[in-house]
């Protein structure tokens, strides 16, 4: 079982999660709850849960000021904060303190449900690497790698390979990766090399290493070896990046190269996809300890400027300007060496910023604020620099769609009321379309697509509808053709036997 501590001031929602479902048949079991902030810390030192769910609103420390404080002394908790509507731009900012999500009140079962879910897989992964013991193959030659790679005295002189190319691959998904997958991928790279004594494989956690005895001089080697790599990995719904320290004769230099693979993996996020990079060839500046510093001085204004572009273009659904604004602030970010998540943390700032004006200007937007909640941190397990500029795109044109068919339903909306008020008056689609300031045929195409019928039709419809309960209350016929806007009275007769199959003398005689 894993341990759950719930945090409210409000003990009716404590009381009403620790009840809402049966929590042992997830995996998970509620050791305790706290009332306000200073409690739960006290309680998470003493019980040391695995999970805790977080008021984002609470008298004293709030949720963020406690998430802050967990942080601090266990940087590994999980969390899922509780917020309301009205706390939206409040807990967009608990999305920067890396919480694994956050439920709104009231709280839905089945959204909690899939949380658990997904939290008790990442939970057994971190538990299953915890205990993973070095069970490789080829454990003698892992373990003289390693102790060459340390500079032990127990490294030995080498296989005897007239050189040693030392490769860093790192597996990649947006997902968490099941421990099982990774350890079937490492034993295929194993089998496909160790037997062959093309190279030994080695852990190096978070990587796994690769000694490969042949240089990679050229680059025709390098994408060899890499969609070797990647084969295995693509079978499974994984990708994979690689970087090479350099090649040596000498067994007692392992070290250093890998030194430089390590170097090169700081900068792996910026790298070519579908390249394997070697240290000394062309390469951007990794970045360094002072990077956020040079990005402040630099940047920062730079991207506030873009910000508030990237605003009015996604408010006017300028499309093409958006994607160019996104890519401008990903390169300025870029040459400043940001690290990953340093930039990862400012693009979802700036994605923050313009979804707050435009859900403060554009109410409509409200309702679409969840699920750009979740998009958002998505953009944090992109592993590729250009996918992630990528899905930033994609977010922002997924908003400008929302926003564009919100918009379409509310004028068709205003339309549809105007005909079934003022059907019997000479409406037509162009004159409406001016009224409403839209061009008649975009305001026709997306009355179609919202009604599933053509301006006209729905309005003979409606007309034809009104006409049957007027014949109905024995009315004469030339009556209700002018009653319900038909001029011409052979003309209502057409209209009438097109949709009710008889005419309107037919129809009152029935009635």
């Amino acid at each position: 079982m894993y341990s759950v501590l719930i945090v409210d001031d409000e003990p009716m929602i404590r009381e009403g999660l620790r009840t809402l479902l049966p929590w042992e048949e997830h995996g998970f079991e509620v050791v305790d709850t706290a009332s306000n902030g200073r409690e739960a810390l006290r309680k998470h030192e003493l019980l040391r849960p695995d999970l805790m769910i977080v008021d984002i609103r609470m008298p004293g420390m709030d949720g963020l000021e406690l998430i802050e404080a967990l942080r601090e002394v266990d940087a590994g908790l999980h969390i899922l904060i509780l917020s309301g509507y009205a706390d939206f731009d409040y807990a967009k900012k608990a999305i920067l303190s890396r919480v694994d999500g956050y439920l709104l009140k009231p709280v839905d079962e089945d959204e909690l449900e899939e949380y658990l879910r997904k939290l008790k897989t990442t939970l057994q992964e971190e538990r299953a690497r915890s205990k993973q013991a070095d069970r490789w193959e080829e454990a003698t030659k892992e373990q003289r790698v390693l102790a060459a790679l340390r500079g032990g005295g127990d490294a030995g002189d080498g296989f005897g390979w007239p050189s040693y190319e030392l490769v860093l691959i790192r597996l990649l998904a947006r997902e968490d990766i099941d421990p099982i997958v990774a350890a079937a991928v490492r034993k295929e790279w194993a089998a496909a090399y160790e037997p062959t004594g093309k190279g030994v494989l080695f852990a190096a956690e978070p990587y796994v290493g690769l000694l490969w005895k042949h240089r990679l001089d050229d680059a025709e080697a390098r994408d060899s070896l890499l969609r070797s790599l990647r084969e295995p990995c693509h079978d499974r719904g994984l990708d994979c990046d690689a970087v090479s320290g350099g090649a040596t004769s000498e067994w007692d230099r392992l070290e250093s190269l890998y030194e430089r693979a390590l170097e090169l993996m700081k900068d792996r996020f910026y790298h070519d996809a579908d390249e394997l990079r070697r240290f000394g060839d062309a390469q951007a500046s990794s970045p360094t300890d002072g990077a956020e510093a040079s990005f402040a001085e630099t940047a920062a204004d730079a991207t506030r400027d873009l910000e508030d572009k990237l605003y009015l273009a996604v408010d006017v659904g300028n499309a093409d300007a958006a994607s160019r604004l996104v890519d401008e602030a990903g390169r300025l970010m870029r040459e400043a060496c940001l690290p990953e998540q340093t930039l990862k943390t400012r693009i979802v700032q700036i994605v923050s910023a313009v979804v707050g004006k435009l859900a403060t200007n554009r109410p409509e937007l409200q309702t679409v604020d969840r699920r750009l909640s979740v998009d958002m941190l998505a953009l944090f397990r992109e592993y590729r620099y250009d996918e992630l500029l990528r899905a930033t795109k994609s977010l922002f044109h997924s908003l400008m769609s929302a926003t564009e068919e919100q918009g379409a339903e509310k004028l068709v909306k205003r339309v549809v009321d105007l005909i079934r008020r003022n059907y019997h008056e000479n409406l037509k689609l162009e004159t409406i379309a001016e009224l409403f300031h839209y061009n008649s045929a975009y305001l026709g195409k997306v009355f179609k697509q919202s009604t599933g019928e053509y301006f006209n039709t729905y309005l003979d419809k409606v007309r034809i509808e009104q006409a049957k309960a007027l014949l109905e209350q024995g009315m004469k016929v030339y009556q209700v053709a002018e009653q319900v806007g038909y001029a011409n009275v052979d003309y209502f007769h057409t209209k009438f036997r097109k949709y009710v199959g008889t005419s309107p003398s037919a129809y009152k005689k029935k009635e």
